[in-house]
This record gives C-alpha cells, structure tokens and sequence, in this order.
C-alpha cells in the first residue's frame, strides 16, 4: 500500500510544479519558449494580407492560451483568436537512405483589422 500512496505524492507534487511555472511566466521566456519562428510561405502571406492572420512554428506542447500570452509579450498585440494544427511525421527517401521528417506544430494567429505585425 505505501507504494501507490508514493506515487500519488509525486503526481500531486508534479501537478502543483506545473501550475506555479504556468501562472508565473517571465516576459521574454515565454515568448522564446513557446513561438520559434515565424512560418514565411507564400500561402502564409496571403493570409496575412487578406485575413490579418500569421502563422508561426510553435513549441510541440504549447497551447492556445501560451500562444497568444507569447505573442502578446513579443509583439504587444492581443490575438481575437488562435488555431492551431499539428504537422505529422512523414517518411522520407533522401540518397537512397530513408527518414522521418520532424513534423511539429503550427500556430495561425488572428489580429483585429488595426493591429499590424513587423515579421522580418
């Protein structure tokens, strides 16, 4: 009994970990750990032109909410809305030796009509 009693701690310990790093984010650590690059297509820039939406690379396990407080923090503008699609894995053949792409996540942020945003 003392050891599922253990386990219990621990995942209640972990469980209080990740909501005190969570509810206190520094100002430039979320905006590196979460955006890691604009994501500069030529689909991409039409959105921006069109719908006032731009698509970044984001960390695997980020979320809606981390998304937007980062680039909130980064581009001090606040998103209507953010969606976001994971890219899967794919096999590939590259000189006769195959591979697996690294697949992610993306994250298509949406700004009011008004806010611009610099992407260099």
């Amino acid at each position: 009994m003392a050891i599922f009693g253990d386990k219990k701690k621990k995942t209640e310990a972990k469980k209080e970990m990740t909501s005190v790093v969570s509810s206190v984010p520094s100002a430039s650590g979320v905006a590196s750990s979460v955006l890691i690059r604009p994501r500069i297509t030529e689909k991409a820039t039409d959105l921006g032109t069109i719908s006032n939406a731009y698509v970044f690379n984001v960390d695997k396990n980020a979320t809606k909410r981390s998304i937007a407080k980062a680039v909130e923090v980064a581009y001090k503008v606040r998103p209507v809305k953010v969606a976001v699609v994971a890219i899967p894995r794919k096999q590939i053949v590259v000189r006769g030796k195959r591979g697996v792409t690294g697949g992610g996540k993306k994250a298509y942020v949406y700004l009011k009509k008004e806010d611009k945003l610099e992407i260099v």
